[in-house]
């Protein structure tokens, strides 16, 4: 945030987890299926399984909160797929 000029913007696309433990299940079967159709089984076992690795997802409320904890404003989510978001929020 103290990085930023006034009204500079501030963009992150990452993992997400939900809410919900069931949405967050349902989701990471989503994102299993796309791994599936787009990669061997073998390829898609590996990534599904790392993935929780070097990632530590959390929802998008959450995310919205922290950028509000640090002072942003205008916080948005402008895209999400299966298990992926993107925020902007603006200083």
């Amino acid at each position: 945030y103290r990085n930023l000029k006034p009204g500079g913007i501030f963009i992150m696309g990452d993992l997400i987890r939900f809410d919900s433990d069931l949405e967050t299940v349902e989701k990471e079967q989503e994102w299993i299926n796309f791994l599936e159709s787009n990669f061997s089984k073998k390829d898609a076992k590996y990534w599904f399984d790392n993935y929780l690795e070097e990632d530590f997802p959390s929802s998008v409320n959450f995310q919205i909160e922290l950028l509000k904890k640090a002072g942003f404003k205008n916080i948005q989510c402008i895209w999400s797929h299966i298990n992926y978001a993107v925020l902007i929020a603006q200083k």
